[in-house]
């Protein structure tokens, strides 16, 4: 045995590890050996056999005498009277979930095989040389076990031709040792680094990549001579490599564990800790330089080890059991830190075992928060310098592609192989905070001022009375004109140069501009054109109109950042496009007729088309040949009525009376994108137009809550203003209408509808008030209304926009992005009593613990059906939230989807389209200082990625990502190691999580909602 440091927890000495055997063992074992009786089960049936092998018993005395932890010596004790019918002549044992490492002092009166027994041998039996075990009390041998909880010793009487006779078990619940021991499958050779007779890697390594050292010095090391030294920070380092020998390569769906011998020397490193990973690869190692390969199709991440400090010694680690998502041949390990600072570590007896067991374990705390050892394990005694200590730790762990492509899971892009990975543990552990468990509705109300129970809100909002908006007035509307045949300028070459949707032309629908209604209410000199509408004054719907302006700033930053973007020069496309307006203080079968006029013209005549002038001959001639519609809100709406309007009118003579032959119209648009669409509406419209019994403040939260920033504020609950909000779009954007009214429109829209929906967190209470998006963009004005000064924000006005944020919970039944809910926003036809739900394995999973605190509590809440304690809302997935947390799903029931109406992008964002153009966070929505800037893939159709027919391009699969999120401790424990007979403690660190989430999301850097619908979308 080599020499190693004193530290007396170590392998510093033979003394003081066979002292500490001692140590290991209960008290009362250390003066009088355990005794266990059992008795016999017969195999054959009948009273007399059954009889005679309750005369036939085992008895096991637990030894102590420093060959193993747990060794028991077996006495056979045969109370068979003279002439029974049962003549016992062999002996056997074996063990379930554990070995037998060793048998010893076996009697002479007994044949043992096998003679030798192997350290992980399953089975031993003994012949008695009289082919009859004797009466009476008869010594066999003492046999060494170890196993896992629960460990079985299972015994069996056998006739002198090797028949069972009776047979029967025992757990050994005082025998449980770290499952490296119970390797039955070690993959890796020479795993203490063994030096070979020259300076080179040891056999069976190679050097990866940077400079890894290998020791063959005999005065250090882990119980055998020879070790690696290897050092790295974040983002490089050093890596070795070994080849698996095929029969010992990794395969897929089988679960490993990876464990090490390491120390870190802290007077070696500036650092305080190292860490250590594992990767297993096919072909060879990524050429990255020095530079730690990220994991990829061919390259996955086998575990990560937690931080390992200066413990005074050398101590065994292990890594969470994972699951190969593929066969591999290498694997490869590197040392590396969290940020730029750069550690070394020395390794040594590496190992790599095939396992059977969880790999979900969570940790047991007491009372106090430390981890809560499990049974058989033993703590270090006082004086091991190294404590548990809570830590969090965030990775990427690869493509989702990769990780579960193949079977069982079958990940091709949609998300119905969720339904397969019940076996995952996406989540583990987590708590709830008390504010969150204990929420009140109307005491949160009550708090901010605003005394209406949420039971008598929520019930006017189930059922409205709408009838009386339910007719418009009637407004002569002409038909619209065919275009013309005409031969059409070649278009450019869209493989070269950057193009959206394969070149196609682009139309652009705005949403809800509310301040068209507010400069109608309050009308100037400053805006003339408010008072305008369609059709009696179109030259506000081209050119410089107002509403043509109005729109036009509305898509202004959206364009900007797609066409002419600096930050990100990779956008810049150079589609031609059109942007259509509409007039807001109309309903919206008026807004559909100007749309379909003005993309008429734009077809015929290229009227207000926009293209790149250095470099499309066509300019605005032919424009909408083949064209993509981008919707935003209620824009959404006017898209798909107008389809729908435009083909009815091929095959329904009133329609074409009405509207005119425009199925060309419809005939011409390959697709719609729609980002937050609010297809069947928002309670935020009802407030504002139906509210029959005024509740103070709710009208100016709804109208914050609906403005745009930079909107001008009216006080749309003033009794003077109804005919003009009741004349407005906002009629048909009460839910009750847009499903009654317009939802058939949208269930025979001809052309395939992809929505891009968000989620943001409701702010709940004082504590986790945060000022955010439009309500804070209108305070000044509403404190202007309400009579209590503008400029600063008074406690009043924050006291209605808490009001605002409560009462967006209350609106927004499920997930919402302020505005609409997500439900609305995937085309979904649900009712405000009835959103789409999932019911999940585990409340508490449902909890977002890999994100700020109010965030998570907001997004919980908001996704609580009121009324329930364990029925939660879905996003445009049940399986994702906007964050892009994996959620636990045990059922659930989604409401039926308009007609080609699919999912394609959820977002953590808000309702309106993005301001600032410098960052790659919706920040409007921020909690705390919290980012909002995740995107998940949530489709739910296989067929959208045919690479013939569908509208997805496939190469998106590949950027779904998994990312892992968890809080660990770990558990410092005794093990006994054999070294050539002989017991050595050894200090071992197994990590468990206090809680684990795990995130898919959409991983390319800086790229936003939007982004994936210019480069993936109509690429065909």
């Amino acid at each position: 045995m080599k020499k190693t440091s004193s530290h007396p927890f170590g392998i510093a000495a033979l003394t003081t590890a066979v002292a500490f055997l001692f140590y290991l063992v209960p008290a009362s074992a250390q003066i009088v050996p355990v005794k266990v009786i059992i008795g016999a089960i017969p195999v054959q049936p009948g009273n007399v056999i059954r009889d005679d092998c309750k005369l036939l018993e085992v008895v096991l005395q637990k030894q102590n005498t420093g060959r193993g932890p747990c060794c028991y010596k077996i006495l056979l004790n045969n109370k068979l009277p003279t002439g029974a019918k049962l003549n016992p002549a062999a002996f056997q044992v074996s063990i379930k979930n554990g070995n037998i490492t060793d048998v010893y002092a076996a009697s002479n009166t007994w044949q043992q095989t096998p003679a030798a027994v192997p350290p992980k041998a399953k089975l031993v039996k003994w012949s008695h040389t009289t082919f009859k075990i004797p009466p009476g009390q008869t010594p066999v041998a003492t046999i060494c076990v170890e196993g896992l909880t629960p460990a079985w010793l299972q015994y069996t009487w056998l006739d002198r031709t090797g028949a069972v006779l009776c047979r029967d078990s025992v757990q050994l619940a005082d025998c449980v040792n770290e499952q490296t021991d119970l390797c039955d499958n070690p993959l890796i050779q020479n795993s203490g680094f063994a030096p070979g007779p020259t300076s080179a890697p040891p056999a069976n390594w190679s050097v990866g990549y940077g400079s890894p050292v290998f020791s063959g010095s005999p005065s250090s090391g882990f119980m055998d001579v020879g070790h690696l030294e290897a050092s790295g920070n974040q983002t490089q380092g050093s890596a070795i490599v070994q080849v698996l020998v095929p029969t010992k390569r990794i395969y897929r769906g089988k679960k490993y564990l990876f464990s090490a011998a390491v120390r870190f020397l802290a007077n070696q490193n500036t650092s305080n800790y190292a860490r250590l990973r594992a990767v297993a690869f096919n072909g060879a190692l990524p050429n990255t330089g020095s530079m730690h390969p990220a994991p990829g199709p061919n390259l996955a991440i086998i575990g990560r080890s937690r931080k390992i400090k200066d413990c005074g010694d050398w101590m065994l680690v292990e890594f969470f059991v994972w699951t190969a998502n593929k066969d591999f041949q290498n694997i490869a390990l590197n040392v590396f830190t969290d940020d730029g600072a750069t550690a070394k570590l020395l390794i040594d007896n590496v190992s790599l075992c095939e396992v059977s067991y969880s790999d979900c374990e969570e940790a047991r705390l007491d009372a106090a928060g430390k981890p809560v050892l499990p049974p058989g394990y033993q703590a270090p005694p006082a004086g091991f310098p190294c404590t548990p200590e809570e830590e969090l730790d965030e990775y990427n762990n690869g493509s989702l592609q990769d990780l579960y492509g193949s079977p069982p899971y079958n990940y091709t892009g949609t998300t119905d192989w969720y339904a397969n990975a019940g076996d995952k543990c996406f989540s583990i552990g987590g708590t709830i905070p008390d504010y969150v468990e204990n929420y009140n509705c109307d005491d949160s109300l009550r708090q901010a001022g605003l005394n209406i129970p949420c039971d008598s809100l929520n019930r006017w909002l189930q059922d409205p009375n709408v009838d009386a908006f339910t007719i418009p007035k009637p407004v002569p509307l002409q038909p619209i004109g065919p275009i013309s045949s005409r031969t059409c300028p070649h278009p450019p070459n869209f493989q070269e140069g950057n193009w959206a949707f394969k070149g196609k032309d682009i139309i652009y629908i705005h949403g809800l501009e509310l301040g068209h209604v507010v400069k109608r209410i309050v009308p100037t000199a400053a805006w003339p054109g408010a008072l305008a509408n369609w059709p009696y004054d179109p030259q506000e719907f081209y050119g410089s109109g107002f509403y043509k302006k109005a729109a036009i700033k509305t898509w202004k930053d959206h364009i900007e950042y797609f066409t002419n973007n600096q930050n990100n020069p990779a956008n810049n496309y150079r589609n031609r496009y059109f942007v259509v307006a509409y007039n807001c203080s109309q309903r919206l079968d008026i807004a559909v007729h100007s749309v379909l006029t003005q993309i008429r013209e734009a077809m015929e005549n290229g009227t207000d088309v926009v293209y790149d002038t250095a470099g499309d001959s066509r300019k605005t001639r032919c424009f909408g040949r083949e064209y993509v519609i981008i919707s935003q809100s209620t824009g959404a709406m006017v898209a798909d009525v107008l389809l729908a309007i435009a083909n009815d009118t091929k095959t329904d003579p009133a329609m074409a009376a009405k509207y005119g032959n425009i199925g060309y119209i419809a005939d011409r648009c390959v697709g719609h994108i729609a980002r937050r669409g609010a297809f069947t509406g928002s309670d935020l419209a009802t407030i504002l137009v139906a509210l029959t019994q005024p509740v103070p403040g709710a009208t100016a939260i709804a109208t914050g809550l609906m403005l745009q920033n930079g909107d001008s504020f009216a006080d749309l609950a003033n009794p003077n203003n109804h005919s003009v909000i009741r004349s407005s779009i906002l009629v048909d954007l009460i839910p009750k209408i847009a499903r009654d009214k317009w939802g058939p429109y949208m269930d025979r829209v001809p052309v395939k509808v992809l929505t891009v929906s968000g989620g943001h967190p409701t702010f709940l209470s004082q504590k986790e008030l945060s000022f955010g998006g439009a309500v804070y963009a209108a305070a000044p004005a509403i404190g202007n209304v309400m009579g209590v000064g503008g400029g600063a924000i008074p406690a009043i006005i924050a006291q209605i926009l808490k009001v605002a944020l409560t009462f967006k919970y209350i609106v927004h039944p499920g997930f919402d992005d302020g505005v609409i809910t997500t439900d609305c926003a995937n085309g979904r036809k649900s009712t405000f009593l009835n959103p789409s739900t999932f019911q999940p394995t585990k409340r508490i999973k449902v909890f977002d613990m890999g994100i700020e605190t109010p965030r998570a509590a907001s997004y919980f809440l908001d996704q609580l059906k009121r009324g329930t304690t364990s029925t939660f809302c879905t996003g445009a997935t049940p399986y994702l939230s906007p964050t892009g947390m994996v959620q636990p799903v045990s059922s659930y029931s989604l409401n039926q989807s308009y007609r080609n109406h699919f999912t394609f992008v959820q977002a953590a964002g808000e309702h309106w389209i993005k301001k600032d153009l410098t960052s790659c966070d919706y920040r409007t929505t921020a909690i705390g200082g919290s980012s909002n800037y995740e995107e998940q893939l949530v489709v739910n159709n296989s067929s959208l990625f045919n690479p013939t027919t569908g509208i997805i391009h496939p190469g998106i699969v590949s950027h779904m990502g998994e990312t892992i999120k968890g809080l660990t401790i770990p558990i410092f424990y005794i093990k006994i190691k054999r070294v050539r007979g002989f017991p050595i403690p050894v200090v071992c660190s197994r990590p468990y999580y206090i809680w684990k989430r795990t995130y898919h999301n959409l991983q390319s850097d800086c790229l936003l909602d939007c982004d994936y619908a210019y480069r993936y979308l109509f690429k065909n």
